[in-house]
């Protein structure tokens, strides 16, 4: 009574492995086992948890951003503008988009409101938020893509190749950039750089000669006007 038994080392050995006699048990492999099941089992918990906050209806988002502290306010913005994007009130997502930025900058934030303005043929300001993006993952394929695409409407086709070659080194079967590296090609070729020179360094044949203010032209004529001096 009042002694807790002792179980049997035997049967329960795969439990401490580091005190146990058999030197296989002492195996880091076997450790690492529970901890990696730990962390999957965490990740299944936590996964759906964050997915079930995305889904919740407009007015629980509300009452979330109401009742949230001040460092994780951000994170019901954000949801609930993807909620309104689902049920597409545009205006409502940026505001809250802008007012999460403004909180909080994350990367996720700025791509979908880069992808707004560019729906909004705002395609500047859509740049500079997927620019933010790119700079803080430049691996980010989707965001390579939209930016080639608002390059290209911007007409600004050197840096709507660069961006789709980029897209297409990763996924050479995209339709939509491998038509903007086709286009953006054509457009660098039939527009070249203008090059502006001295005028110096033009030949003296090709300068314009300037007219003379004494000299008119009439059908094919030339007529020469003289001034007339009155002598005194």
């Amino acid at each position: 009574m009042g002694k807790h038994p002792i179980p049997n080392k035997e049967r329960y050995s795969n439990l401490w492995p580091l005190n146990s006699t058999n030197s296989s048990n002492h195996d880091p492999e076997k450790i690492r086992t529970p901890m990696r099941a730990l962390i999957l089992l965490s990740c299944f918990l936590i996964i759906p948890f964050v997915s079930m906050a995305r889904e919740l209806p407009i007015s629980e988002l509300t009452k979330a951003i109401e009742q949230s502290s001040p460092e994780n306010r951000y994170r019901y913005y954000h949801y609930r503008a993807l909620a309104f994007l689902k049920q597409n009130k545009i205006d409502a997502a940026l505001n809250d988009l802008n007012t999460s930025i403004k909180l909080f900058p994350t990367t996720p934030a700025y791509r979908e409101r880069g992808e707004i303005h560019f729906n909004n043929k705002l395609y500047q300001v859509a740049i500079e938020d997927l620019s933010r993006v790119i700079k803080a993952n430049p691996n980010d394929i989707p965001s390579y893509k939209l930016r080639s695409q608002a390059y290209y409407a911007k007409k600004l086709y050197q840096e709507a190749l660069d961006d789709s070659n980029r897209v297409l080194a990763h996924n050479p079967k995209d339709s939509t950039c491998n038509v903007i590296r086709m286009e953006s090609k054509a457009a660098l070729s039939n527009h070249p750089k203008k090059i502006v020179l001295n005028p110096s360094y033009i030949p003296r044949r090709t300068r314009p000669v300037a007219r003379s203010p004494v000299r008119t032209v009439s059908s094919s004529k030339t007529v020469y006007r003289r001034k007339v001096v009155k002598k005194s």
